[in-house]
């Protein structure tokens, strides 16, 4: 397989039609990007969030009710005493996100009536903290002087260690950075479910509130209210792409790209995905699009759901419900066995508190495993940071479990510390971790689990004391067993001790061996709820027992949005075929992949012959649009065959006026559970009257919950064959891993991505308008491609690589930097 190296020369043109310093830009899709390429779960996690949203947005009755307060803290990061920017320059702004997030804004008269219907009031404001992460008063701003001239959007201004200023915990505050950005970048956000010791919004200090540096025509901090809105999970209403591309909010009308719209903001303005009779022209005046601060005035309803699902249970930002950011300092606080104030230990130390005294070993470590136990570790080091006790990471426990380790240590003085590797601690974004340090005695050391990438606790320790400690459930002190012998506690007793749980008296093993009690087995314990033997798990693993069950599902998700203009996969006779015009106003969103048609074998939608012995559960997520449905009982159908293929049981059924209407975007999930057959075969099928009644398929994941085995990449979208084609050929797919780096670019830029076929390609450099710049037409191979550009010639700005073959286009950006 040959590697083709090529230079492509961009023709760049002069005289642009518009001046980059005058649009807003915003950098939260790149971010996103880079998060991905930096933690291989990020995808997963997001994955996860939009299930929980739709999950939301379809259950009716919501859990959270009224204003939802959020604590907010700003961290002023500056290197000349401009950008050391006022506390009246930070009141502007807050005020200004409580008018937006509360439609008191006082231009919300100045939304057009065709939006008037779908203007919402969010129901969330921000509150400046008054108390900080050690439980102190604080005035909610935090200011640091740096070295660093600029940051760009890589985060280094949220870390101590690179010239910024680490985050408050994000389970409990907003955080805001404000400094110099650099590159024409207004500001980006992080998404939800990102790592905790990032997680927030970064403003350009010259955008940043309505007075001071605020500069027009971003001065009326509507910088801060878009890039909030990416933070509650709302993307940009063109969805960063094409007419094709969702922003996953039904009354936002579909947009071709961003909007640059600037005074006089009149409406209507363009309709740049025109589909016909009572289509809207494109929301401009929305937070989410591009226009100047002047012209957006309005979140809508669906982007309000939106948002505020993630507050309820189960939900990404559900902890600041019960954040005391905002609440009153206490400074007395030994009573409550946390470490805050100025403690030097948990309850005791400081100025307030008795002083500690060191704990006695051995110590007991217990941790309660978040979601993802494969990302916790700790260490203990003593006082010339040489590691004494270390453990994790946890890959082999299941999720959510506890893990319990003894720690034996010699008198003097340490420090505890425990990591998450994706940087956003045990709790609460991913299940409900935590963990506590006691000692011998029982008394709590540290205790806790919402952190970031680490959190650390200095302690002393001192040898076990000859205090009796015959009530503690542990054999220490001077004890010749648990809670007897020696000279501080009663004899053991010499009776049999054979059915207590614990291994005690002459027993060799948990209540067996010895003279009282029976022999120990030496056949396999593979049922007794104990690892013992040669188990690597509970009754699991080694020698003599079945392999332990890795955990975790897996997923393969079988989605297109980017099929050609005009044409989707249906299933008449099994092969393509062009969509009649009457519906080409509901293929051309670029969101229906496959039609079932009727009551007709030639309109279902298989899965191969799957082989799930070793499933525990399947799981399908799939969303669908039915369009000409005339009678109650007509629906469709999800079924499963155990017998590949020879008869099929329903798992369940959706109708119209129940589950779903006419043109109305939908989304399901169905859990199946198991036993499963190796021939099992899942089955979509239209149940309708044989009039053109249709529903259409679009974003089938397929995932499964297993013992060691993984769903094979199997299509459902396969026609009347038994076994369906590949999943390449049934995608269209013609490029993967499209990466551009070095991203900001100042001169040279690297395209790489692998062919997955043989394929004509145009390659099209545009500008922020969509103006091309240059471009070329290519014929590539299969395999991997990596073309070097020259990008000096540019002005800085940020500019978008697209790649076009018949069947796909995919769109890059990139910013040149100067």
């Amino acid at each position: 397989m040959k590697r083709l190296i090529f230079l492509l020369t961009f023709l760049v043109f002069i005289g642009l039609s518009f001046s980059l310093s005058a649009q807003r830009t915003c950098a939260t899709m790149d971010h996103f990007e880079q998060e991905q390429r930096d933690h291989p779960n990020r995808l997963l996690k997001i994955q996860e969030i939009e299930r929980h949203t739709q999950k939301v947005l379809q259950g009716g009755a919501r859990a959270v009710e009224g204003v939802i307060t959020i604590p907010v803290v700003f961290h002023i990061v500056y290197n000349t005493a401009s950008e050391n920017i006022s506390v009246a320059q930070v009141q502007s702004q807050l005020d200004v996100l409580n008018e937006d997030f509360r439609r008191l804004n006082a231009d919300r008269n100045n939304t057009p009536p065709d939006f008037l219907g779908v203007a919402a009031d969010v129901e969330i404001q921000f509150c400046l903290a008054t108390v900080d992460p050690t439980g102190n008063a604080t005035n909610g701003i935090t200011r640091t002087q740096t070295n660093s001239t600029s940051f760009g959007t890589n985060d280094q201004v949220k870390f101590n260690s690179s010239g910024g200023k680490d985050a408050w915990p994000a389970s409990q505050y907003l955080n805001f950075w404000v400094c110099d950005i650099s590159g024409n970048i207004l500001g980006y956000a992080q998404f939800p479910g990102g790592p905790a010791s990032t997680d927030g919004v970064v403003i350009d200090y010259a955008y940043f509130g309505t007075i001071g540096t605020a500069t027009a025509p971003f001065d009326l901090g509507r910088t801060a209210t878009h890039e909030v809105g990416h933070w509650l999970n709302l993307r940009h209403i063109w969805g960063d792409g094409g007419c094709g591309v969702d922003d996953f909010v039904a009354d936002t009308p579909t947009a071709g790209g961003a909007n640059y719209t600037g005074s006089p903001c009149t409406y209507p303005g363009p309709n740049s995905c025109n589909q016909g009779a009572n289509d809207l022209p494109d929301m401009f005046q929305n937070y989410m699009d591009y226009s100047d601060d002047g012209c957006m005035n309005l979140f809508t309803s669906g982007q309000t759901a939106r948002m505020r699902a993630l507050f309820e249970p189960g939900g990404s930002r559900e902890s600041l419900l019960t954040s005391n950011g905002c609440g009153t300092p206490v400074p007395a606080t030994c009573e409550d066995g946390i470490q805050n104030g100025d403690e030097t230990g948990v309850d005791c130390g400081g100025s307030n508190c008795a002083p500690c005294s060191c704990p006695q070993s051995p110590l007991t470590l217990t941790i309660k495993l978040d979601n993802y136990p494969e990302e916790t570790s700790w260490r203990i080091t003593n006082a010339n940071n040489a590691i004494v006790a270390s453990g994790g990471t946890y890959g082999a426990q299941p999720d959510g479990s506890t893990v319990t380790e003894t720690i034996n240590l010699a008198a003097g003085d340490y420090t505890f510390t425990i990591s998450d590797s994706y940087s956003d601690g045990i709790c609460c974004l991913y299940g409900n971790g935590s963990y506590t340090l006691a000692d011998a005695n029982g008394a709590v050391v540290v205790t806790g689990g919402s952190f970031g990438a680490s959190e650390s606790t200095i302690f002393c320790a001192s040898e076990a004391g000859t205090t009796p400690t015959c009530t503690d459930g542990i054999q220490n002190g001077q004890e010749t067993g648990v809670d007897c012998g020696g000279p501080d506690c009663p004899t053991c007793p010499t009776e049999p001790t054979c059915s207590d749980g614990i291994q005690n008296g002459q027993e060799t093993g948990v209540d067996c061996g010895g003279p009282d009690c029976p022999s120990c087995p030496t056949e396999p314990t593979c049922s007794d709820g104990i690892q013992n033997g040669q188990e690597t798990g509970i009754d699991c693993g080694g020698p003599d027992c079945p392999a332990c069950d890795p955990g975790g599902c897996t997923t393969v998700t079988l989605e297109s949005n980017d099929f050609e203009s005009g044409w989707g996969l249906w299933n008449d006779g099994g092969s393509d075929a062009r969509l009649s015009a009457s519906d080409q106003a509901f293929a051309n969103s670029g969101i229906y992949c496959v039609r079932l048609r009727d009551n007709t074998s030639s309109s279902t939608m298989y899965t191969n012959n799957l082989d799930l012995t070793a499933f525990e559960e399947i799981t399908i997520d799939f969303s669908y649009y039915a369009r000409s449905m005339d009678n109650p009982t007509e629906g469709f159908l999800l079924e499963i065959s155990l017998n590949g293929g020879a008869s099929y049981t329903a798992v369940e059924e959706w109708n119209l006026g129940d589950e779903f209407q006419n043109n109305q975007r939908k989304f399901d999930q169905v859990v199946i559970p198991g036993p499963f057959s190796a021939n099992t075969i899942v089955r979509l099928r239209c149940d309708a009257s044989s009039n053109s009644d249709y529903v259409y398929i679009d974003d089938v994941t397929l995932s499964g919950c297993q013992s060691g085995a993984r769903v094979a990449a199997e299509d459902l979208r396969g026609g009347q064959q038994t076994v369906a084609p590949s999943l390449q050929n049934v995608l269209d797919v013609t490029f993967s891993n499209v990466n551009l780096f070095p991203n900001p670019s100042k001169g040279e830029l690297t395209l790489s991505f692998d062919m997955v076929k043989n394929a004509t390609v145009q390659v099209i450099l545009t500008d922020l308008s969509g103006k091309v710049m240059s471009q070329a037409q290519i014929t590539l191979a299969t395999g991997p491609q990596r073309k070097e550009m020259d990008t000096s010639k540019l002005p800085a700005g940020i500019y978008f690589m697209h790649l076009v073959t018949k069947e796909e286009r995919i769109a890059k950006k990139f910013v040149v930097i100067k």
